[in-house]
């Protein structure tokens, strides 16, 4: 888990990091279970991509009419007008490898030998590792977090989540600002409760109570 960060060095190139808050080793069921998720994910914004190039002129609306969610018809829109002629079968067929590396007959011949999973460490408790090359010698440390700051973070989540989808992030940045609580607070109660599994994340930018 971590934060990340964008910058342009110039004009039409972009740079995305990723620097480590929190690293928690996870066993090979945690793995798949995440790559099948991340296969799922792709999939819908692969199927969305190829709607939205079979339209004259893609608009978030059309896709929306089509089931897609919002976020994902926004980002659909951009990239058409941007890349313009998008190769999906490319990234198709990379979900497909993917995909086959959990199957059974791959793991005799990739991963010969299956760790079992490790128990996850306690929520909160992040161990110290070293930092990223480059980010000097700095160190990563635990993140204590009050039960009543959980409980009340649960409930905002809860009161805004109207629908299948979830809870707006921007609206609980929002409504937690109410509740005295900044974003970079919130950023680190929401940690905590993603790690208990109290909560979960259904799609990008929108938080579930469990």
């Amino acid at each position: 888990m971590g934060k990340s960060r964008a910058y342009s060095p110039e004009e039409g190139v972009k740079y995305l990091s990723i620097r480590p808050e929190r690293i928690r080793e996870v066993g090979a069921e945690a793995r798949d279970h995440w790559t099948l998720e991340a296969a799922k994910s792709t999939l819908l914004k692969i199927d969305a991509i190829e709607d939205g190039m079979k339209m004259h002129q893609p608009t978030v609306a059309e896709l929306r009419k089509l089931g897609y969610p919002e976020n994902v018809a926004d980002g659909v829109v951009r990239a058409i007008e941007f890349y313009k002629d998008i190769d999906t079968e490319r990234f198709r067929n990379s979900v497909m490898d993917a995909l086959r590396s959990l199957l059974p007959e791959s793991e005799a011949t990739a991963r010969p030998r299956r760790e079992p999973a490790r128990a996850a460490p306690k929520a909160g408790k992040a161990r110290a590792k070293e930092a990223p090359e480059g980010e000097g010698e700095e160190e990563m440390h635990e993140v204590s977090v009050g039960a009543d700051e959980e409980e009340t973070v649960l409930k905002l989540i809860e009161s805004l989540d109207t629908g299948s989808r979830g809870a707006s992030w921007d609206k609980i940045v929002e409504a937690a600002k109410g509740k005295k609580i900044d974003k970079v607070r919130l950023e680190e109660i929401v940690a905590s409760l993603l790690d208990k599994g109290e909560i979960y994340e259904p799609e990008l930018g929108m938080m579930k109570r469990i």
